[in-house]
Parts: C-alpha cells; structure tokens; sequence
C-alpha cells in the first residue's frame, strides 16, 4: 500500500469532529437497548461450558478467527468469562459501522434526527440472541460489520482496492461467523436500488466475485486449518439445488426460516406494523417517482432471501435467531428510508418514537424473561444435584438421561401470548439429551455430570420400575450406573 492509498484508507476510517458525537450518542442509545441483558448477567448456552471449562471451539467449527479474536480479548488460551466486555465491544462496533455507513446511505440531518435513524440498526429481535453471548457477541458482531462495512466505502475508492477489500472482508466473515455473510448479500440488494446511474451490473459481478473468491480461500484455509467436529460437519453439508431432494431440502429449509420471521411478526405491536407498512408504501413512492418502483420491489424481495440465501442449501441448517443476524440490513433500509422522509417532511421524525419504543419494550421483556427463565433454571438444576448427592455421596455415578424438559419460568410463558420470539431464544438447558442440562449442573456442583441418550427401552423400564425419588416436578431412578430423571412422568404412566 503506497502513501496515498494509506492516506484513503486513513480518511475512510477516522470519524470526524460531528461523526464522533453521532458515535458516542448512538453508542448510548445501543447501550441503553442491551442494558436488561447485560443486567440479567446469565451465562447464555455456550457460555456455560466456556465460563467453566474455558476451551475455544471456534476452529471446528470453521471459525477460526472467532477464536483469534476471543483470545485477544481475553489475553490467552484459557478463556474467561469477563463479561459484559464482549457485549460492549459489540454494540460499539456496529456503532462505528453505521456512522460509516451513514456517509453513503442515509440523507444528511441534524445529529438530533440521525442517530435514532441509525439506531433502528438494533431493533430486529434476532440479534437479541446474538448480543445474549458473554464470549460470541463480538465476533458475531465483528463478522456483521465487515460485510456491511464494504458498502461503506468512498466511491473515489478505485475499483480494484473496493474488490481487493470486499474478497479481505468477506474472507474474515466466513472466518469468524458463517451466517453473517447474508448481510453482505442482502446489501447488494439496497445498492441496486439506491444507487443511481450507469455501472450496477458491473457493482453486482465485483460483489459476487469478491464472494466467491473469498469463499474459494475461505475452502483452501478450511482444507489446512479446520476440522470440523461433528456438530458443525452435519450443519456445513450442502445440497446440489438442481436435484429433487435439494430442492426439496430447499423448501423446507424456506418454511422453517420463515416460520422465525412468522415469530418475529406476531411479537410486533399493530402500531409498529402499521408504521413498518408505512415506510415501505413510502419507499415505493419514493422510487415511484424515479421511475423504479419494480426494481425496488425486486430489492425488497432480495433482501428477505439474501439474509439466508446461503443457509437455505444446507442439509441441515441450525434454526435460531442468532443465525438471522442479517436482518439487521432490513432495518438498515428502513432506517435509511426513514431519513429521506425526514428530509423532506420533518414531522415523519415522529414515526420513529413507535419505532424505538416497541424496539426498547421487547428488549426489556426480553431481558426479564432471560433473567427469570435461567433462576428458574437453575433451582431444578440446584435441586437434582442435591437430591442425586444424598443418593450418592460418593459421586460414583455421573451419566444422566433426561426425559422430557424442565418447568418453563411462568413469565416465559406469560411471554407467549404476546411476544413469541422471546419464548423461542429463552433456552432451558435440561431437556432431552441436550449437553447444556448436564453443563448447568457442573456450574452447581463439584462432580462431572453428563447428559447421555436414552437406550430404547428406558422408558419401558420406567414403567415397571420404582423411582428413587419422587417429586412434583420430576422422578429420579437409577439404571445400572446411570441416573434417569424424568421430567413428564404422567406421560408413562
């Protein structure tokens, strides 16, 4: 890189005198969003082993520079919880993004005005999930940035350096979280329709290409560094879409992700439909009026794809909110909408009060939940191991089946009614054969609990068995050297 190109670079990067107030205002309005979860201070699925066993994982899970980055923010191999850091990293990097982003993207208003625009970037209740991770968040949130970063870029940029940055950027993002890289799909949708003039089926095949390179190096990095567990090899399997049983596999993969977007829609408020309804009939008028409401139709439809386009031919994807990360691009462009109608009618500023409010509201319940959910989680836990260590005081017997789940909190299922989501990234670890029921009980005890499948005949056995412990919640027996615990008795008998 040459003096001029660094001096670019070095421009692009630094925030100026009014840039740097609108960072730290939204910087604080994302603080003030992420507050209840980093109140509520409960360590998050993956965080249960990690805040424990201190191991990193991200390698085999073809993240290897997840892993990069978790090791410098906690100076080391043997990681610790030092949460909310990872958290507070996050939010401020995509505050830094937006503001980059805002250059480009969003119509020029007074920093009073701009900064809730670009705060709508939080709002999407999947990335709840995402900012949940006391260790996953910042490189979850970095690997989001990266993609979004590339339609950030100053347009006296040369073509090559925009090319060399995007395969760079996409190349980390697949490094450091897979799903992430929907955002930088989905934005190739808001450029071909905010971007006017000649040149955008060439702007189009740079973007593609640079993702395809990049995915190229992303596969030969792969081939040397990673190796996959078998978690992560059965989700990374992939299906030729041209064949029955990929498009097949394709359909359902649409209806399950669509099923998360038909969560997300029944947790909004009327009002807040109505308000998102109304951007978007203002979008179309907008480019109505340019002559390019199909195109903008066209984009719309681009962007919904584009946040899973990739996940859609997996065999078997991971449903969760966490890997919609990329509908924070939706919000991006309502956002950016937003600001043009604000720059032509300032009154439109007041449709981003329902905005911001149903945002912050399903934050805070979120939290809440969170909160009573992972009590309430940790009660059961705290009593089986308990009740297992009268049995057994010696800790000679460790392997654990559960049947059935746990009692769910009763404000997650007050939450059902009214904000489904939240019920569905509001986890409780003891059910089934998950790992995470077995983790919960090792934070609680000094034995080395684990979660095994069930044998086939377990639940035979159980009906002609006598339970070593009775209680309202559950019964305990002991098989060989294996403790059942059995969450839905009245279902066997």
């Amino acid at each position: 890189m040459n003096k001029a190109d660094f001096l670019k670079s070095w421009r692009f990067l630094s925030l100026r005198s009014e840039e740097g107030k609108t960072f730290w205002r939204l910087g604080t309005l994302y603080l003030l969003y992420v507050i209840p979860i980093l109140l509520a201070g409960d360590a998050y699925i993956d965080d249960l082993g990690r805040s424990i066993y201190g191991y990193l994982g991200g390698t085999n899970n073809g993240r290897p520079f997840a892993d990069m980055v978790m090791m410098a923010v906690n100076f080391g191999k043997n990681l610790q919880d030092t949460a909310p850091l990872s958290q507070l990293l996050a939010i401020g990097l995509l505050a830094y993004t937006m503001v980059l982003l805002s250059r480009r993207w969003y119509a020029p208003l007074p920093g009073t005005l701009l900064v809730p625009c670009l705060g709508l970037a939080i709002l999407p209740p999947f990335l709840l999930e995402n900012l949940s991770y006391h260790f996953d968040a910042v490189t979850m949130m970095l690997a989001l940035c990266l993609g979004l970063s590339c339609y950030a870029l100053p347009e006296e940029w040369s073509r090559r350096g925009r090319f060399l940055y995007g395969v760079a950027a996409t190349f980390l993002v697949l490094g450091l979280y897979q799903a992430a890289i929907g955002a930088y799909l989905s934005m190739v949708f808001v450029e071909i329709v905010c971007t006017r003039g000649g040149g955008i089926w060439r702007r189009m095949a740079e973007r593609f290409g640079a993702l395809l390179l990049a995915g190229a190096l992303y596969k030969v990095m792969c081939s040397f560094v990673v190796h996959l567990d078998d978690y992560s090899g059965a989700h990374a399997q992939m299906v030729f879409p041209m064949t029955q049983e990929g498009i097949g596999i394709f359909l359902r993969n649409l209806a399950s992700f669509g099923g998360w977007f038909g969560l997300a829609i029944a947790s909004t408020s009327r009002v807040t439909f109505v308000v998102v309804l109304a951007l978007l009939l203002y979008g179309l008028w907008h480019f109505h009026q340019e002559k390019r409401d199909m195109c903008y139709l066209i984009a719309l439809a681009g962007m919904l794809i584009g946040i899973v386009l990739p996940q859609l031919f997996l065999r078997e994807p991971v449903f969760a909110a966490r890997v919609l990360i990329s509908c924070v691009v939706l919000a991006i462009f309502l956002g950016m909408l937003l600001s043009r109608a604000i720059q032509q009618k300032r009154a439109a500023a007041l449709l981003l009060l329902p905005l911001l409010l149903s945002g912050f509201a399903g934050a805070y319940a979120y939290g809440n939940v969170l909160h009573a959910q992972s009590d309430c989680n940790r009660r059961v836990a705290q009593q089986i191991v308990s009740d297992i260590g009268q049995m057994d005081p010696g800790a000679a017997r460790n392997d654990i089946v559960i049947f059935g789940q746990a009692p769910s909190a009763r404000e997650r299922e007050h939450a059902k009614a009214k904000r489904p989501i939240i019920v569905a990234m509001t986890p409780i670890y003891m059910n089934g054969d998950w790992m995470w029921g077995g983790i919960l009980m090792n934070h609680l005890s000094a034995r080395d609990f684990h979660v095994i499948k069930a044998q086939e005949d377990d639940q035979a056995w159980m009906k002609a068995a006598q339970p070593c412990l009775t209680r309202d919640m559950y019964r305990i027996y002991l098989r060989d050297d294996c403790w059942i615990v059995d969450f839905a008795p009245e279902k066997r008998l």
